[in-house]
């Protein structure tokens, strides 16, 4: 997505998806919103060397759980490749020269779930949603209809996460952000599984750029909703494929204008619009965050002060975020024991340390006393909650325990989050597997929130199942849907951001040694 803004602040902004096939040299000087031929076959090479390596568990064991509805795709094409996942192994199928990729964690396709019904009226229920779109070309999708119509009946439950079922997209949303949205849940059933079908994305990814192209070629539909929401969706696809920051951060960078000259206040006024909001601020927010970059100048004041009293502003209490600097509404809804809380106070403990600068001053004895103390607590052999009891609230514990043991390592060698232990974070991603979005953390989604974020903070260039994404992802949108009040949403979304920020200078100084490091 390029972006040419004219020198005045009213004059004509104009935004447009590059093919990158023209020659021309006013056209090459734009940001290219996809790859050009070169990068494409640079980037299928890339895919064709990886391999799939099994994940270590530690000291973990891995259970594959099937008791869920899973995914099934089945293809035989040749442009089929194996992406460097290791969640799932192929399974010959017995006869065919076809390999059948079962997954089994359904729900990590859950991600931003966003409630179009209550925005769109409905077409007529038609056999193929996608049967009037000009891309993909009709024998692309009769090439690949059984993958094309199990993504779409994915991408169906997608928009209507509720009881009542679609049978079609919505009429008004446009095939931008239908097709958008499809896209984006191929991307995510890709990562999940481990293999891509390069063809078929390649065309669903077109047909997203040329439908998102023309609603931004046209003012009625520039600034709306299902534009911005479109290019959301689409950048979550391309991260969730291809993992390049450089072009998700022009997409959002093209959003982020978008919102910012469209006013950031009125993309607010429709439920759709609020929601969308709210998650656009938070993923930005952790994508920079995550980064250890400055945020960018027109989210700097996203975080609104609301003078309403949410009880359910509970469940996102966090050590990121903690108002009342209590815990023991936790206690209340969980029912967990003092172990958990204090794990809970020594995070928030530690994350003030480092954002109020206490822990520059490496020789003050307070400092290292609670260090030393949160040290102590966080050994596994101290820790009251046997192994044996494997509940829910286990791990959460053990969620909680390992992130906090993180970031502690991280404050003690001045050392960014990124640089953590392996086997932590290997640790840590694996009692996030066994636990669920819903059942386990629905009443405490702000500590899921925290403790997504640091897992996929310290797991960054390294072998990542796919689920840490995908459960982040959900959870940003469960946040954002579930709350008027902005603070709930940005708020610890900010926070790691200035966390993040100090822990990089910490780093920088010591590289530099002008630090010491806390052995």
């Amino acid at each position: 997505m390029s972006v040419q803004d004219s020198t005045s602040d009213e004059g004509p902004m104009v935004i447009q998806f590059v093919s990158g096939r023209a020659k021309d040299r006013t056209t090459q000087s734009l940001i290219r919103s996809h790859a050009m031929s070169a990068f494409r076959s640079k980037q299928r090479q890339q895919k064709a060397k990886r391999k799939i390596t099994a994940r270590k568990l530690m000291r973990f064991e891995r259970v594959c759980d099937f008791s869920k509805s899973s995914l099934i795709i089945q293809s035989s094409s040749s442009h089929v490749k194996s992406f460097a996942r290791n969640t799932l192994d192929p399974t010959p199928e017995t006869g065919t020269k076809n390999q059948q990729y079962r997954c089994d964690h359904y729900t990590s396709l859950e991600v931003t779930q966003v409630g179009l019904p209550s925005l769109f009226a409905f077409a007529p229920a038609q056999p193929d949603p996608l049967s009037s779109a000009i891309h993909p070309p009709p024998d692309l999708i009769h090439k690949y209809s059984r993958e094309v119509s199990t993504t779409k009946q994915i991408a169906l439950i997608f928009c209507s996460p509720g009881p009542e079922k679609l049978v079609d997209f919505p009429k008004a949303a446009g095939q931008a952000l239908s097709t958008s949205i499809i896209y984006m849940i191929y991307a995510y059933s890709c990562s999940v599984r481990g293999t891509i079908n390069d063809e078929l994305a390649a065309g669903l990814r077109d047909a997203a750029i040329a439908q998102i192209g023309q609603k931004l070629a046209q003012e009625g539909t520039l600034w709306s909703d299902a534009t911005i929401a479109s290019i959301a969706y689409f950048s979550t696809g391309i991260w969730a494929i291809e993992r390049n920051a450089e072009e998700v951060e022009a997409h959002m960078t093209g959003v982020e204008l978008l919102v910012k000259r469209r006013g950031l206040e009125s993309f607010g006024v429709y439920p759709f619009g609020q929601t969308i909001r709210k998650y656009l601020v938070m993923r930005h927010i952790i994508a920079k965050a995550i980064r250890a970059e400055e945020l960018p100048l027109s989210f700097s004041n996203s975080l609104i002060q609301l003078k309403e009293n949410e009880p359910q502003c509970r469940r996102f209490t966090s050590p990121l975020y903690c108002p009342s600097g209590s815990f023991e509404s936790v206690r209340q809804l969980k029912g967990f024991d003092d172990s958990l809380i204090q794990v809970l106070y020594i995070a928030k403990d530690l994350i003030d340390l480092i954002i109020g600068g206490y822990e520059q001053t490496v020789d003050n004895a307070n400092y290292q006393s609670r260090l030393s103390a949160a040290l102590y607590f966080l050994q596994p052999d101290t820790v009251k909650m046997g192994p044996s009891n494997l509940t829910s609230q286990y791990w959460i514990f053990e969620c909680c325990r390992l992130a906090t043991l993180i970031i502690f390592q991280a404050m003690k060698t001045c050392t960014p989050l990124a640089s953590s232990d392996e086997y932590l974070t290997s640790a840590m991603i694996c009692a996030i597997e066994r636990t669920d979005v819903d059942e386990t953390w629905g009443d405490v989604l702000g500590i899921l929130y925290w403790v997504s974020i640091i897992a996929c903070a310290s797991s960054q260039g390294r072998s990542d199942p796919g689920i840490l994404d995908s459960r982040l992802g959900k959870t940003i949108f469960k946040i954002a849907s579930s709350v008027q009040n902005f603070e709930y949403a940005t708020g610890p979304a900010q926070k790691f951001a200035q966390m993040q920020m100090v822990l990089a200078s910490r780093y920088e100084l010591a590289a530099a040694g002008k630090m010491q490091k806390n052995y």
